[in-house]
């Protein structure tokens, strides 16, 4: 089904019709920073700046301290600013309550529970405050809790909150609860908060879809990162502050979602992310503030053999794939070769269920520098039918491969013709055309740390993300890497992997390359076909002393969910690879310095793209060059900026921080 529909998708139009002429700061939460270049400063003096009398009321369920009024009057040009605690319906629909609320222009919802407002205040005059000051065109900002109140159908959390995981295996999970009868400032629109960081892209789409399910109609979905806030005016005009993204879901057409027994499929899926000093006209679909375009050259998968990628490395999650290889794919008395690490207790634990599920022959080696010319271990990868990769670290098995004859021997049979391959939970990571190194390394993503490497480029297009919702510590990490890895590497794939399935790709019986899945959840593929691009640049305190973060924004992609039922076609023709075809790229000798007002880059053998960029994330300048370059920094004023360096042909992306004085 997908690989037909993509051909009729249309750049369809993102229509909000608002309800009134009120404006709206949607913020994803995070805590406020006090400083004058902070990633709340602009959007939340916007707000004030944007109310007839500048006075704000900040609405709490329970008592607040004085730090955010201080910080609206003192930072932001408040008039005044003043904390209501709203925790009790008599309290809500008080008329004392609604005439102090009518008196300000600016209404902020705190964070907290979404259900406790919804139950408390519908209904009642604080409610009717809050819709009346809208519509008079008052400026009405949410954070968390506060923002996924606002939309035109809400996420009311009234039991437990619903996660990602959950909601993917089945659109109707009770933690699921909806409503539209609360503001409504939005009709057509599901908000969420904390999007990244607590990896909900998951659940906004099972949002959308059970709405769609329950109540025919589809609806848009907005998720806002923490620390990242979008205003959206009077002339429904949206643009986003912060160090995140505004991410927006859209339906391409009436009947996207569809369920195979109870977990969520969806065809295409439009996704735009927007970052810091984008913004979108929702009337007319037209984005603004992406300086770079994105096309990837090699636009479709190719290689003649299978490839099997799990999402978890725990043998309960791999049972179907262990029974699908042996006694599916080919034949059970095929030779099996575990390729593994130094240590290979897990691998003679996959041997066992290999063995228990009839595999006639398995043997294991350990893919180390000590082996690297070992003769069994080079008969054996020739004799093997199908190789199965557990427990390798990226670096050792890269270096395995240019260490010895045995290392050689496994580049030329990984791609040779109809090969079937196996790589189980985290070495998934290594079949595309690009890794993320450190992907499992807390707040890696935050930090703007992120290490991108060369993969095993058997997807010559895709970067695959194993452990998708393994643990809060990786949300954001295995949430941000798909789509910071297909922009920095220009690919057509990206791939999350979850312990509830694993992916299979595969040329059909047309020889037409496909991926395939199977599991109790659908795997999450996002598709770039071109599209503008840009990287994060704000950070949370912008004083220039952290990184900014690996968050990446894009005008148009396309998200799907597959399963068994619903084949997804990535090529048209099947290629013989050979042995350069799988060579590591290492990054070339990079240096640079600011000398007499220039930024001098040494990068030899190199030729490079630099974009400079100030710390609202707008394009300074940019240009291409070649090993040693000069390039005049005069006309700056004194300040930070941040240096993009990305090699041509490599892709490799270097990011320097560069202090103007």
């Amino acid at each position: 089904m997908i690989r037909y529909l993509f051909l009729f998708a249309v750049s369809l139009v993102i229509v909000g019709a608002k309800a009134g002429p009120g404006k709206l700061l949607l913020i994803g939460g995070g805590s406020e920073k006090d400083t004058e270049n902070s990633w709340n400063h602009a959007a939340y003096k916007w707000a004030v700046d944007n109310s007839a009398n500048k006075k704000v009321a900040i609405i709490a369920f329970g008592s607040s301290t004085a730090w955010l009024p201080d910080y609206f009057m003192n930072e932001c040009g408040a008039t005044l600013a003043t904390n209501f605690d709203i925790s009790s319906t008599a309290t809500a629909d008080a008329q004392a309550t609604y005439d102090d609320l009518m008196t300000y222009d600016v209404i902020f919802l705190k964070g907290g529970d979404q259900y406790n407002y919804y139950s408390t205040y519908k209904g009642t005059k604080t409610q009717q405050a809050i819709i009346d000051k809208y519509n008079a065109g008052g400026v009405i900002c949410g954070t968390s809790a506060g923002l996924a109140v606002l939309s035109g159908v809400i996420y009311t959390a009234q039991f437990n909150s619903a996660y990602s995981d959950d909601c993917l295996k089945n659109p109707y999970h009770n933690d699921i609860q909806l409503a539209n009868d609360f503001f409504n400032f939005f009709p057509g629109y599901i908000f969420d908060s904390h999007f990244t960081i607590r990896g909900r892209f998951g659940r906004l789409l099972a949002f959308m879809a059970n709405w769609k399910f329950t109540q025919n109609e589809n609806i848009k979905g907005i998720g806002v990162d923490e620390m990242t806030a979008m205003s959206i005016d009077e002339n429904n005009l949206g643009k986003v502050y912060g160090i995140g993204s505004a991410n927006i879901y859209e339906a391409f057409y009436d009947h996207t979602f569809s369920q195979n027994e109870t977990k969520l499929i969806a065809d295409s899926v439009k996704v735009t992310q927007l970052i810091q000093g984008c913004s979108i006209n929702f009337s007319t679909g037209t984005i603004s503030g992406f300086s770079q375009s994105r096309t990837p050259q090699i636009k479709e998968e190719s290689g003649n053999y299978t490839i099997y990628a799990s999402g978890s490395d725990v043998l309960s999650s791999n049972t179907g794939l262990i029974d699908d290889l042996v006694n599916q794919s080919a034949n059970a008395s095929d030779n099996i070769l575990i390729i593994t690490g130094s240590n290979q207790s897990l691998a003679e634990t996959y041997k066992t269920a290999l063995t228990d599920a009839e595999a006639a022959n398995v043997v294991i080696y350990s893919a180390t520098s000590d082996m690297a010319s070992n003769a069994d271990f080079e008969s054996a990868i020739s004799t093997a039918k199908k190789i199965i990769f557990v427990n390798n670290y990226y670096a050792d098995i890269m270096a395995f491969f240019e260490a010895g004859s045995a290392g050689l021997a496994l580049k030329n049979k990984m791609i040779s013709n109809k090969i079937i391959l196996a790589f189980i939970g985290d070495n998934s990571r290594f079949i595309g055309r690009t890794v993320v190194t450190n992907y499992l390394t807390t707040d890696a993503a935050y930090n703007g740390d992120f290490i991108i490497k060369p993969g095993f480029n058997l997807l010559k297009t895709s970067v695959v993300i194993p452990n998708t919702f393994i643990s809060s510590d990786f949300y954001e990490n295995t949430s941000a890497a798909v789509p910071y890895a297909m922009i920095t590497d220009t690919l057509t794939y990206g791939i999350w992997l979850n312990k509830d399935n694993y992916l299979k790709y595969e040329p059909n019986s047309e020889d037409k390359p496909h991926f395939y899945a199977s599991g109790s959840s659908p795997v999450i593929i996002l598709k770039n076909k071109g599209t503008k691009t840009g990287f994060s640049v704000q950070t949370a305190y912008g004083d220039g002393l952290d990184n900014p973060p690996n968050f990446s924004g894009f005008e148009n992609m396309t998200l799907s969910l597959i399963d068994e039922s619903t084949p997804y076609q990535v090529g048209n023709t099947i290629t013989i690879t050979s042995v350069k075809d799988i060579q590591q790229r290492t990054l070339p000798s990079f240096n640079y310095m600011i000398r007499n007002h220039q930024l001098i880059i040494d990068w030899p053998d190199n030729k490079y793209s630099v974009s400079l960029y100030n710390l609202s994330g707008q394009l300074i300048n940019s240009g291409n060059y070649q090993d040693r370059s000069e390039i005049p920094l005069t006309g700056l004023k004194q300040g930070i900026y941040i240096a993009k360096m990305q090699g041509n042909k490599s892709g490799d992306l270097v990011s320097k921080k560069i202090i103007i004085h």
